[in-house]
């Protein structure tokens, strides 16, 4: 790394005004994917790291083949936590598991929840993604939080208890369930044959439903459950 001459990147879809001890500039937003560029050295980036959070939120960034060196000289060790990167945003709101809400709720930075919540806006006026109505809530109560002065969090995470089938796991619960069905409906017409009791009959058949039953339990708890977030507010 050369400490004299250090890229510093803005991927986010707006332009950034970056004030150093001894000058300014401002970062135009990224354009078709391309980020736009300044080079500073390894003392102006000491001095805004500790006048702004945009490098320890992941607002601006460093190319990755000298990123986990300036930030080991910046001393920021967690930054795989604290940062998110513009380019992680969809990936983080479109999926709602127990991890990404759970990374939404530890947000401290009000720069980095205001990103968030602004892609979350674009993504449910352009249709695009994937976005749930649980992590729209859940951005929008971590950013009122924010605002209102609470840095720790009063929301927590919960797994759902009622486990939710993917359309290819309902497809293989039927498929699972007719397998069961074929094979205990052959048992009991082999039983039958030779012992044609009522009684027997109808123990058969008792069978028959507790086997479907169990295989759709089953398979629904082998399901991922989607989080629940329980507000503390």
């Amino acid at each position: 790394m050369d400490s004299l001459n250090i890229a510093l990147l803005n991927y986010t879809p707006s332009r950034r005004c970056i004030s150093l001890r001894d000058r300014s500039f401002i970062l135009p937003a990224c354009v078709n994917g391309e980020p736009s560029s300044e080079t500073v050295t390894l003392d102006e980036l000491k001095w805004l790291h500790a006048h702004s959070p945009v490098i320890t939120d992941g607002t601006l960034e460093f190319d990755e083949d000298v990123r986990d060196e300036v930030y080991e000289a910046l001393r920021i060790t967690n930054w795989r936590a604290t940062c998110l990167f513009e380019r992680d945003m969809d990936d983080l709101l479109d999926n709602a598991t127990l991890e990404n809400v759970q990374r939404i709720i530890n947000i401290t930075s009000t720069t980095l929840i205001e990103r968030v919540r602004g892609r979350a806006v674009f993504k449910q006026n352009t249709g695009t993604g994937n976005l749930s109505t649980k992590m729209v809530d859940t951005v929008n109560k971590r950013a009122r939080e924010l605002a209102g002065g609470i840095v720790r969090s009063n929301m927590a995470v919960q797994p759902n208890n009622q486990a939710q089938l993917t359309p290819d796991m309902a497809a293989i619960v039927q498929q699972e369930v007719a397998r069961q069905l074929e094979a205990a409906s052959a048992i009991a017409a082999a039983a039958y044959a030779e012992h044609t009791t009522p009684s027997k009959e109808a123990a058969l058949q008792t069978s028959g439903q507790k086997t479907t039953k169990a295989v759709t339990k089953t398979a629904a708890k082998k399901a991922a459950a989607k989080p629940k977030v329980v507000s503390g507010e």
